[in-house]
């Protein structure tokens, strides 16, 4: 559904900071009820401010395919870490990752409004392969 790149953003008075940029597909972004979906995962993202949770700083269309920028992780996502561990993580190690899991989206299932009206937030796609373990 989406390729992701990493680049950099650059600003002002030197600024430089490392970004991943979150593009849908072509074939994903002709469909115009994901290609919305996509920009309305994006704006909901934006509100949430949590260690656990990638940042994202913008979004927009390019070439009529919706993007998104967002924080660069330095890492590994869980399902690349565990094949790189054979198979199996210890258990000091995955309950360090579920934990932070936890973490991340209980902050998302209680993120409010600015009117302090819940947002809804479900995340419908939590697997390993979406969870980034930094290295740092």
């Amino acid at each position: 559904m989406a390729e992701v790149f990493e680049a950099e953003l650059t600003g002002d008075h030197g600024f430089v900071r490392k970004v991943a940029i979150k593009r849908m597909l072509e074939a994903a972004a002709a469909d115009a009820v994901a290609a919305r979906r996509f920009l309305d995962e994006a704006v909901i993202a934006s509100r949430l401010h949590h260690a656990n949770v990638v940042a994202v700083v913008d979004l927009g269309l390019l070439d009529d395919r919706p993007f998104q920028v967002q924080e660069y992780v330095d890492g590994l996502d869980a399902q690349e870490l565990l094949a790189r561990a054979g198979g199996s993580l210890p258990v000091e190690v995955a309950l360090v990752i579920a934990t932070a899991v936890a973490h991340a989206l209980d902050h998302a299932h209680a993120a409010c409004d600015a009117a302090g009206l819940p947002l809804g937030i479900v995340h419908r796609d939590v697997k390993p392969s979406n969870v980034l373990v930094s290295s740092t």
